[in-house]
């Protein structure tokens, strides 16, 4: 988005880009196989890796950067007296920084499941080298 746009459509349309996010991981959990093969692990491993992993650090520094510039281009208030917004967002961003270390993590937990899983495939009935798993 241009950055001509006004901040607060900006800021809507990445709450949007969150909301759709929710949705294709809810949609991943209920669509996914109970028999899922190691090529279509292999495909969503290199996608979330990205996703969850490296871009949502990403997302989540720049949530950081933004959070601490917010406290010199808006007006912050508090909605009771425990706490300036500056320990809040302080606090917060402790928070998202950890969180972003944690999405770098899953990054590497996915990568390194990819690469386990690389050289797997299947063979679906109907195939001439079909092989009836043991044990049915």
């Amino acid at each position: 988005m241009s950055n001509d746009v006004p901040e607060y459509k900006r800021a809507e349309a990445v709450k949007e880009d969150a909301n759709k996010a929710y949705d294709a991981m809810r949609a991943i959990c209920h669509d996914l196989p109970h028999n899922v093969s190691a090529p279509t692990v292999y495909s969503l491993t290199g996608n979330l890796k990205l996703a969850s992993g490296y871009i949502l650090r990403d997302a989540l520094a720049g949530m950081v950067s933004g959070l601490s510039r917010s406290l010199i281009d808006l007006d912050n208030y508090s909605n009771d007296d425990s706490e300036t917004p500056a320990v809040a967002i302080a606090k917060a961003n402790a928070h998202l920084e950890k969180a972003a270390a944690l999405a770098a993590q899953i990054g590497d937990e996915l990568s390194a499941a990819q690469v386990a899983i690389n050289n797997v495939g299947y063979r679906e009935p109907g195939d001439p080298n079909y092989r009836k798993p043991e044990g049915r």
